[in-house]
């Protein structure tokens, strides 16, 4: 039973955290910049053309869109986005940025970047000329709250995009490639400069109530009556393929470890049974010569390896509530070995969280049965073929 309800408990938390770890890197990837959906022109990524924007016409209805795609089932929000490219000048030092334009007020029910930890001011929900840059670019500009910033970069009339604006605050989103390379503006305002009209934006950003499910709301939202010919919906998995690859290659990772720690359950279920046959050969071969048949001696070491299991697995489940409980709670705390750690365009908080997965726990459960049942098998047969004569004579 010990090491049964041991075994179980350890399964139920590495569930646990595996389960979290996977929440964790998919809501950091996707809920910090990326959304879970994305509405963009067929050919705007990976190059981010400047004039791949949604929609070809004049008389296209953004508005309506991004109202019909935030009313779909499943989806949350939406917002509009306006990219470019540019250079972000103080005096003598100049540095290569990416620029987001992002309307404020939508922009926080999507992601979690304009919510992020933030020194200085945030952006207005109206143009007025300021930019949000990330800590680290800020660091190799030389510049901080309350600067003045020039930034220069080609408008879509084929003239040079310039203006002067304000760093109303730094941005550390815990992603490196995002805070050394995004500065963050008000889309009016990158629509200026940019020399775009009202309608036109690359892309919009849609947040999903459950992510997993985003590749199947995309087939919804490329059928939405308002949805240009020049425009597809996107899930997450197609546009981060390395983050899906990386979630399913850990769970699975996590699920070998949770095999062999069955594995060596059942060695040690099976060593026990063994243990067992041999210091009750005389009850074997007493039991045997009264009358019993071997098939109910078999019988008899199963039933018993059933009730020690179910025992076993209750016990370590009650342990497994209880940790849990802790641990969803409070997280596992690695802070004091590891710091963040960033990687297929996501990142890994040190604390980590952990997830309920009543189903794994469901499957664990039945695995470690079946796994003991199956290593009591060999000393039962064992035990049913004992000769009384032999077995008392040993006895």
């Amino acid at each position: 039973m010990l090491a049964i309800s041991t075994a179980f408990l350890i399964l139920m938390i590495m569930a646990g955290i595996l389960e979290g770890m996977s929440v964790q890197m998919l809501r950091n990837g996707t809920e910090l910049f990326q959304g879970h959906i994305q509405i963009h022109h067929p050919d705007y990524l990976p190059g981010r053309n400047m004039y791949d924007w949604i929609g070809e016409m004049e008389e296209f209805d953004l508005e309506g869109l991004i109202t019909e795609a935030a009313s779909t089932e499943g989806i949350e929000a939406a917002a509009p986005r306006v990219y470019g490219f540019g250079l972000i000048s103080t005096g003598e030092n100049t540095n290569v940025a990416q620029i987001s334009g992002m309307d404020p007020e939508r922009e926080v029910d999507v992601t979690r970047l304009l919510n992020s930890s933030i020194e200085g001011e945030n952006l207005g929900p109206s143009p007025e000329k300021k930019i949000l840059v990330g800590k680290l670019l800020a660091k190799l500009a030389g510049i901080g709250p309350g600067d003045e910033v020039a930034i220069v970069t080609q408008a879509a009339d084929g003239t040079t995009g310039n203006d002067l604006y304000t760093v109303s605050g730094l941005f550390s989103s815990g992603l490196t490639s995002l805070d050394r390379s995004l500065a963050v503006m008000h889309w009016k305002d990158l629509q200026e400069l940019l020399a775009m009209e009202d309608w036109q934006v690359h892309e919009i950003a849609l947040l999903a109530d459950n992510p997993r499910q985003a590749n199947r709301m995309t087939g919804e939202l490329n059928q939405l009556p308002g949805m240009p010919e020049e425009a597809e919906a996107e899930s997450w998995d197609e546009l981060l393929p390395q983050l899906k690859e990386y979630i399913e290659m850990s769970r699975s990772s996590g699920w070998i470890l949770i095999l062999l720690v069955g594995i060596f359950a059942g060695f040690g279920t099976l060593n026990t049974m063994m243990m067992a046959v041999f210091e009750r050969t005389r009850e074997i071969g007493t039991i045997a010569a009264m009358g019993m048949s071997p098939g109910k001696i078999l019988i008899m070491f199963l039933l018993e390896s059933c009730f020690l299991s179910v025992l076993g697995l209750g016990i370590g489940f009650i342990l497994g509530l209880l940790s849990l409980s802790y641990l969803t709670s409070n997280g596992l705390d690695l802070s004091a070995w590891v710091m963040d750690m960033s990687f297929a365009g996501s990142h890994i908080d040190p604390v980590m969280q952990v997830v309920w997965t009543w189903n794994d726990y469901l499957s664990a459960a039945l695995s470690l049965g079946v796994v003991v049942i199956i290593s009591t098998i060999l000393p039962a047969l064992r035990a049913a073929r004992m000769k009384p004569v032999d077995a008392l004579a040993k006895g």
